[in-house]
C-alpha cells in the first residue's frame, strides 16, 4: 500500500482483554514495528489497553461485539478493521484478516 502509517493515517489497535497491560501493548507495538519497517510509524500507530468499562464503551460505540468463552478461556470475536473519520465517526468496516490495499486506500481517501 502506498499510504504510510504515521504520515498518511494513524492506526489505533485496542486490546479488548482487560487483563492486558500497557507493558503488553508496548511489547506488541515493538513486534509490529519490526515487521512494518516504515519510517514514522511509531508516532502514528497506537496500542491501547483499558479497563472493562472503557473497553465496553468503545466497543459499543463502534458496534464491535465480543464475548468471553469460558470453555476455551479466550474471547470470541470477528476479525476486522474499522476506518474512522477525523471526527471519530465510523466510515467503513472491513471484515477478515487480509485486506485489498486498494480498498483500504479508497476508504482512507
Amino acid at each position: 500500500m502506498k499510504f504510510n502509517v504515521g504520515r498518511d493515517f494513524d492506526v489505533v489497535t485496542v486490546s479488548f482483554d482487560p487483563r492486558d497491560t500497557a507493558q503488553n501493548a508496548a511489547e506488541t507495538k515493538k513486534r509490529y514495528m519490526q515487521r512494518y519497517r516504515r519510517p514514522g510509524a511509531e508516532q502514528g500507530w497506537h496500542f491501547l489497553t483499558g479497563r472493562k468499562d472503557q473497553i465496553d464503551a468503545l466497543a459499543g460505540a463502534v458496534g464491535f461485539r465480543y464475548a468471553w468463552d469460558p470453555e476455551i478461556q479466550q474471547y470470541a470475536h470477528a476479525s476486522g478493521v474499522m476506518l474512522l473519520t477525523p471526527a471519530g465517526k465510523v466510515r467503513q468496516y472491513y471484515y477478515g484478516i487480509e485486506y485489498v490495499p486498494r480498498d483500504i486506500q479508497f476508504g482512507l481517501g
